[in-house]
């Protein structure tokens, strides 16, 4: 696999308010959601990741793979855990993560 094999087509550049278990019909507890102090939009960019765009340069950069953790459901773009690490390390980060994605989607993207 190449890096440029890495995409979700149909996610690329796509802007939803809501994503696959994050939504007011799909939520358990309906109250919690609609009181959420919080305002949350999937961005994906153009490999269909919720990232920014990749840098040209990916020399000096963090790779992190994982599922909806990673992904950040539920949280404002900011307060997912690669975004946390960024600004911590000063350093681009690139997350490389899936909705419902198994272990070994995640290891097949990590090889």
């Amino acid at each position: 696999m190449k890096l440029n094999d890495i995409a979700i087509a149909s996610l690329a550049n796509k802007n939803l308010k809501t994503y696959a278990p994050d939504s007011f019909l799909k939520c358990y507890r309906r109250w919690h959601y609609l009181r959420y102090p919080h305002q949350i939009s999937y961005q994906f960019n153009s490999r269909g990741f919720r990232d920014q765009e990749w840098p040209n340069d990916l020399e000096s950069v963090t790779w992190c793979v994982g599922d909806s953790f990673t992904v950040g459901m539920g949280l404002p773009f900011n307060e997912i855990w690669t975004q946390v690490i960024e600004q911590k390390i000063n350093q681009r980060v690139i997350n490389i993560s899936l909705n419902g994605a198994s272990n070994d989607w995640i290891a097949k993207r990590a090889h």
